[in-house]
C-alpha cells in the first residue's frame, strides 16, 4: 500500500504535466490537424463529407448509401496506454501499441475508402474502428498497470 502511494506520489508531475500536455496541446493539434488535412485529404478522394463531431474528433463520410466515421489518431484512448507504459520504462511496448493504434485509426479505413474496396462497407459495422481503438488502448493501459505492479512487487529501485 505505501509502495503504491510513494510511486504515485513521485510521478504525479508527470501525470499532471501530461494531462496538461493532452488538453493544451495534442487535443488543439488533433482539431487543426483534422480541418486542415484530414477533411482536405478526404474530400481530394471523392467522398462526401456529412459531419465533423468534435467531441470525438472524427468525420463522418457518406459513400453512395453508407456512413463511414474516420477519426483521428492519438485520442483520449492513446495518451493513458503511453504514459503507463513510460512510467516502466516499456518503450517496445509503445512502439507496438502505436504502429496497431495508426493501423486501426489510419491505415485500414483510408484503404477502405479505395474506390475499388467500397463493398467492403456493406459488411464492416459503421463504428467499428472507434471501438477497436478504443478496446486496444484499454489493454494496454491493463498491460501498463500490470507492468508497474510488477514494478512495485519487484521493488522501489525506480
Amino acid at each position: 500500500m505505501f509502495e503504491t502511494l510513494k510511486f504515485l506520489t513521485k510521478n504525479s508531475p508527470i501525470i499532471i504535466v501530461s494531462i496538461f500536455l493532452y488538453i493544451g496541446v495534442v487535443r488543439p493539434a488533433r482539431v487543426v490537424l483534422m480541418t486542415d488535412f484530414y477533411m482536405p485529404l478526404i474530400k481530394k478522394i471523392r467522398v462526401e463529407v456529412i459531419e465533423q463531431k468534435k467531441e470525438h474528433l472524427e468525420i463522418v463520410v457518406k459513400i453512395e448509401e453508407d456512413r463511414i466515421p474516420l477519426q483521428i489518431p492519438f485520442g483520449a484512448f492513446y495518451w493513458p496506454s503511453v504514459v503507463l507504459l513510460g512510467f516502466t520504462k516499456s518503450f517496445s511496448q509503445i512502439k507496438l501499441f502505436t504502429k496497431y493504434h495508426l493501423f486501426i485509426t489510419l491505415i485500414i479505413p483510408f484503404c477502405l475508402l479505395i474506390p475499388v474496396l467500397n463493398i467492403i462497407w456493406y459488411f464492416v459495422p459503421v463504428n467499428i474502428f472507434r471501438y477497436l481503438s478504443e478496446f486496444l488502448g484499454l489493454i494496454f493501459v491493463l498491460i501498463g498497470l500490470h507492468n508497474i505492479e510488477k514494478l512495485i512487487t519487484k521493488g522501489f529501485n525506480y
